[in-house]
């Protein structure tokens, strides 16, 4: 009897019998034959394939593209039953073509791409990592941020942030991206922050030095910053604002400085999480309306939480978090932050 490959050999060589006809249309119009379909197809493509390195190539896209050609032509009403059958002889010398076309096309265009390498640099919770990129830029990340980018990266300089970091980008003729879930940062050379964690409903932009353009993915234009200003754009309505700030104060935190300017205790709760890597909980909505002016160096969290509450009518605990779960241990701590009720007395 004659191997299935044979006969599909046969049928794209163009000398076939009415048998190998049958058998290759029912291999392509059955949907139960796809399995059989495919491991045909990649006996066949043995014969043909033009490198060693697409002996990889998937062929479900193939397949996919294949069948729907295959459905198109059984829609077309046919008049002659000979002209038909010419059709089919002329399909077979065209088919060996088309199928090398698909599997060249299919290689290049969706094979080769994911073979593109990606570096990844993390920054755990509760510490500042430096980075050093391939193009000769460098910069810092934040706690509990990263960064990624494709290689090789000289040319398509494209960074994908989650989290906060500062960038002191080189100049080399190529533009300079920092992308975030909701903006693109392009610069030529020059130094900036960018703030865009996961569970803020705000993204930031800080231009220390230079000149930076601001868009959201679309391609659409915010604004081009110069040296202090601040972008801001809020998620929950994407409007954004312009503000003129100290750019020093908001990129201290890679010399290891946590600096509050007249932050109310919310925002200043949110950056001791991260900075100390601890949870912290609010337990009185008032307690929001104080706003805090201070710079740490080399504090502990206890110092930190120490001196906030030496101007304001707080106070604070610390404890270790705990999960009755078996097997499992949570370093993580818990601060709580409520109204200190002897130091209201006292104000009143």
């Amino acid at each position: 009897m004659k191997k299935e490959k044979d006969r599909l050999h046969q049928y794209f060589s163009g000398n076939y019998s009415r048998k190998d006809l049958h058998f290759t249309q029912q291999l392509f119009t059955d949907s139960t034959q796809k399995e059989n379909l495919q491991q045909n197809l990649e006996g066949h493509w043995d014969r043909f394939k033009l490198s060693p390195e697409q002996e990889k190539t998937d062929f479900e896209p193939l397949l996919n593209k294949l069948h729907h050609q295959i459905h198109l032509k059984e829609s077309i009403p046919h008049r002659k039953i000979s002209l038909f059958f010419q059709l089919q002889r002329i399909a077979a010398l065209l088919f060996i073509p088309l199928v090398l076309g698909f599997a060249t096309y299919f290689w290049y265009n969706h094979a080769g791409k994911e073979q593109l390498a990606y570096a990844e640099i993390q920054c755990p919770d509760g510490t500042r990592t430096q980075f050093h990129l391939p193009d000769g830029s460098s910069g810092f990340l934040n706690n509990g941020s990263s960064i990624r980018y494709a290689v090789p990266f000289n040319k398509n300089r494209e960074v994908l942030l989650s989290g906060e970091a500062f960038f002191d980008v080189t100049k080399n003729g190529h533009p300079f991206h920092v992308k975030t879930n909701n903006l693109d940062v392009q610069v030529m050379g020059t130094s900036f922050n960018v703030m865009a964690y996961e569970d803020d409903a705000i993204e930031e932009v800080i231009l220390q030095t230079g000149k930076v353009k601001v868009c959201v993915l679309n391609g659409k234009k915010l604004a081009t910053l110069h040296p202090n200003q601040q972008l801001s754009l809020n998620l929950d309505n994407n409007q954004y604002q312009i503000n003129r700030v100290e750019a020093s104060n908001f990129t201290a935190w890679r010399e290891g400085k946590l600096i509050f300017r007249n932050e109310g205790l919310k925002a200043v709760a949110k950056r001791i999480e991260r900075w100390y890597n601890v949870d912290i909980e609010i337990t009185d909505k008032s307690l929001k309306d104080y706003t805090f002016h201070a710079t740490f160096m080399d504090h502990n969290l206890e110092e930190v939480l120490t001196l906030l509450t030496l101007t304001s009518p707080i106070k604070f605990k610390i404890e270790e978090q705990n999960n009755n779960s078996p097997g499992v241990y949570i370093k993580k701590k818990k601060v709580t932050l409520e109204p200190d009720i002897t130091k209201t007395n006292k104000t009143n």
